[in-house]
């Protein structure tokens, strides 16, 4: 678990310092007629105050969250929405190279209302814990042997192709890290270098608020010269349409609302992450685009069973397996739609995944090293270069 958005309605938080935000904290009268006129002259009916906490506590190493109050008027309706927004493990820990667990939840609760307080806004523990979730990322840190195999690991996953509803991005460090981003408006799948992270500048980090305790670690790492071979995964839930819509999916619940207590859950984040992991898997040519291969041996099996055949239908069956595995899905299926059509494409994608399932034997030992991690219940307590 790390980033979430939790709202708050105006009578469950109190602000004691309205100067706090930037332009003062100063509700309107919604009974008054002439301050709800006025308010709709001068902010078309919205208006936005916002608090970021003061560098000084960062540099004591103390997250603090980002605070907005979005004061909404429509017709009848009034609104004054606390939208409070943090990294649930930077919050606890400082950093997020460790994973948080169910049975913490009092304990990042209890805090949150503390810096809340420092921030001059008084919320009880029982409001804080009753919120109702707007965005939510759930995450795990992946261990690798080596770093070539996360290398390896993110090189393979570009390749892959999640549907046509989600945009594959790419991301490739000066420091020859490198991320992989699928995602539509309200949802993303995530997966990057952890430590390489913190090398790059703000504009082209994943993680774009470094702490005060992972410039540490980075520090340490400088000095060592050895990077964890770490891959961070994450699912990120952008809104409360999308936050409704895939717990509920993937829980198969039916919930109007998510609260606070509710998401914050060791099991939901490793069903979730799990349950998009085997989506991925699902496609039997992202499997093996996944997988490890003797080149060697593809072609000989081909050849083998082909003995009596003609060898233009060999070459055309590895032709196709090797493009795919030069360009990607994404790219092959681009490239033989403009060439050709939806349907040739359609008959290639059954040729190419019969083709795997005949003559490639896949080493599937990256899928293995994800797959185990996700099933893995057991707490990660010990930190890179403790």
């Amino acid at each position: 678990m790390d980033t979430i958005v939790l709202v708050l309605q105006k009578e469950q938080y109190e602000v004691t310092d309205s100067t706090r935000f930037k332009d003062n904290f100063e509700p309107l009268n919604s009974l008054d007629y002439y301050n709800r006129d006025s308010f709709i002259k001068k902010h078309k009916g919205v208006r936005k105050y916002v608090q970021n906490a003061p560098i000084l506590f960062r540099k004591e190493g103390l997250v603090h969250p980002q605070l907005t109050i979005y004061e909404r008027l429509r017709g009848s309706n009034y609104s004054c929405d606390l939208h409070i927004r943090v990294s649930l493990s930077k919050l606890l820990y400082g950093h997020s190279f460790l994973d948080l667990y169910t049975d913490q939840l009092n304990i990042v609760r209890d805090l949150l209302v503390a810096r809340l307080k420092d921030m001059a806004v008084i919320v009880s523990k029982e409001a804080l814990q009753q919120a109702q979730v707007n965005t939510m990322h759930y995450s795990v840190n992946l261990d690798f042997p080596s770093e070539q195999h996360c290398r390896m690991f993110l090189d393979r996953l570009n390749k892959v192709s999640i549907g046509n509803w989600l945009e594959k991005n790419t991301r490739a460090y000066s420091n020859d890290g490198h991320a992989v981003r699928f995602h539509s408006s309200i949802f993303q799948i995530v997966f990057y270098l952890k430590y390489y992270d913190l090398f790059e500048t703000k504009s082209r980090r994943i993680d774009r608020h470094v702490t005060m305790q992972e410039e540490q670690v980075a520090k340490k790492i400088k000095e060592s010269g050895v990077i964890p071979p770490v891959v961070r995964f994450e699912i990120r839930f952008a809104g409360k349409r999308s936050v409704t819509k895939h717990l509920n999916t993937i829980l198969a619940l039916e919930k109007k609302v998510w609260l606070f207590n509710e998401v914050f859950s060791s099991a939901y984040s490793r069903k979730v992450l799990l349950y998009y992991w085997n989506k991925i898997l699902d496609d039997p040519i992202n499997h093996n685009l996944l997988c490890g291969f003797s080149a060697q041996d593809v072609c000989r099996l081909a050849l083998d069973k082909y003995k009596q055949g003609k060898l233009q239908t060999v070459f055309a069956g590895l032709g196709i397996f090797y493009l795919l595995h030069s360009l990607g899905l994404k790219d092959t299926r681009e490239l033989v739609q403009s060439r050709q059509s939806c349907a040739t494409w359609y008959r290639e994608r059954r040729k190419i995944a019969t083709f795997v399932h005949r003559y490639v034997k896949e080493n599937t030992e990256l899928i293995d090293i994800v797959t185990k991690a996700l099933k893995n219940t057991e707490k990660q307590l010990k930190l890179y270069n403790d």
